[in-house]
Protein backbone atom coordinates (compact mmCIF):
# COMPACT_ATOMS: atom_id res chain seq x y z
CA UNK A 1 0.00 0.00 0.00
CA UNK A 2 0.78 3.25 -0.24
CA UNK A 3 0.17 6.18 2.34
CA UNK A 4 0.58 10.10 1.47
CA UNK A 5 1.04 12.87 3.74
CA UNK A 6 0.24 17.13 3.37
CA UNK A 7 0.25 19.67 5.79
CA UNK A 8 -0.72 23.42 5.07
CA UNK A 9 -2.11 26.62 7.02
CA UNK A 10 -4.09 30.07 6.05
CA UNK A 11 -4.27 32.82 7.99
CA UNK A 12 -7.10 31.06 10.17
CA UNK A 13 -6.09 27.50 10.25
CA UNK A 14 -3.89 24.37 10.10
CA UNK A 15 -4.17 21.24 8.61
CA UNK A 16 -2.82 17.75 8.22
CA UNK A 17 -4.33 15.14 5.77
CA UNK A 18 -2.73 11.62 5.87
CA UNK A 19 -4.29 9.21 3.09
CA UNK A 20 -3.74 5.54 2.70
CA UNK A 21 -4.29 2.52 0.75
CA UNK A 22 -6.20 -0.18 1.34
CA UNK A 23 -9.58 -2.06 1.36
CA UNK A 24 -12.88 -0.18 0.73
CA UNK A 25 -14.95 0.19 3.82
CA UNK A 26 -17.72 1.92 4.89
CA UNK A 27 -18.61 5.16 6.63
CA UNK A 28 -20.04 3.50 9.81
CA UNK A 29 -16.87 0.70 9.93
CA UNK A 30 -14.55 4.11 10.28
CA UNK A 31 -17.05 5.53 12.99
CA UNK A 32 -16.35 3.18 15.23
CA UNK A 33 -12.55 3.14 14.77
CA UNK A 34 -12.61 6.26 16.43
CA UNK A 35 -13.29 4.37 19.41
CA UNK A 36 -10.98 3.02 21.71
CA UNK A 37 -9.67 -0.57 21.68
CA UNK A 38 -11.90 -0.58 17.96
CA UNK A 39 -9.58 -2.58 15.31
CA UNK A 40 -10.51 -3.24 11.46
CA UNK A 41 -11.43 -6.61 9.81
CA UNK A 42 -9.31 -9.29 10.88
CA UNK A 43 -7.98 -9.80 7.81
CA UNK A 44 -6.12 -6.18 8.50
CA UNK A 45 -5.91 -6.88 12.06
CA UNK A 46 -3.99 -9.79 12.49
CA UNK A 47 -1.00 -10.71 14.73
CA UNK A 48 -0.09 -8.43 17.93
CA UNK A 49 0.01 -5.11 15.46
CA UNK A 50 -1.72 -2.05 17.14
CA UNK A 51 -4.17 -1.96 20.21
CA UNK A 52 -6.93 -0.26 18.60
CA UNK A 53 -6.26 3.43 19.93
CA UNK A 54 -4.61 5.24 16.81
CA UNK A 55 -7.50 7.32 15.94
CA UNK A 56 -9.16 7.70 19.14
CA UNK A 57 -6.17 9.38 20.73
CA UNK A 58 -6.09 12.02 17.54
CA UNK A 59 -9.83 12.43 17.94
CA UNK A 60 -8.81 12.94 21.91
CA UNK A 61 -6.37 15.28 20.94
CA UNK A 62 -8.33 17.42 18.27
CA UNK A 63 -11.05 18.08 20.27
CA UNK A 64 -8.51 19.19 23.40
CA UNK A 65 -7.77 22.21 20.91
CA UNK A 66 -11.44 23.06 19.70
CA UNK A 67 -10.15 21.60 15.80
CA UNK A 68 -11.74 19.24 13.59
CA UNK A 69 -11.19 15.60 12.31
CA UNK A 70 -12.65 13.60 9.57
CA UNK A 71 -12.19 10.45 9.31
CA UNK A 72 -13.61 9.11 5.04
CA UNK A 73 -13.11 6.14 3.20
CA UNK A 74 -11.73 6.62 -0.13
CA UNK A 75 -13.76 5.60 -3.01
CA UNK A 76 -10.87 3.32 -3.94
CA UNK A 77 -10.02 1.79 -0.55
CA UNK A 78 -7.88 3.24 2.23
CA UNK A 79 -8.87 6.37 4.18
CA UNK A 80 -8.35 9.75 4.80
CA UNK A 81 -8.08 11.61 7.77
CA UNK A 82 -7.68 15.08 7.97
CA UNK A 83 -7.06 17.30 11.18
CA UNK A 84 -8.17 20.97 11.27
CA UNK A 85 -6.43 23.32 13.78
CA UNK A 86 -7.75 26.84 14.63
CA UNK A 87 -4.47 29.20 14.46
CA UNK A 88 -3.94 32.03 16.96
CA UNK A 89 -5.01 35.83 16.01
CA UNK A 90 -2.00 36.93 14.33
CA UNK A 91 0.13 33.86 14.66
CA UNK A 92 3.63 34.17 13.78
CA UNK A 93 5.80 31.49 12.54
CA UNK A 94 7.07 28.99 14.52
CA UNK A 95 10.69 30.08 15.68
CA UNK A 96 13.99 27.30 16.31
CA UNK A 97 13.97 26.23 19.75
CA UNK A 98 16.72 28.23 21.50
CA UNK A 99 18.37 26.56 24.95
CA UNK A 100 17.77 27.77 28.27
CA UNK A 101 20.45 30.10 29.47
Amino acid sequence: GHVEVSTGSTDTEAFLRVANSGRVVSPEETGRWLEPFVRGAPARTEGDRGAGLGLSIVRAIVEAHEGELAVVPRPGGGLEVTVRLSRAPNAAAPSPCRPAG
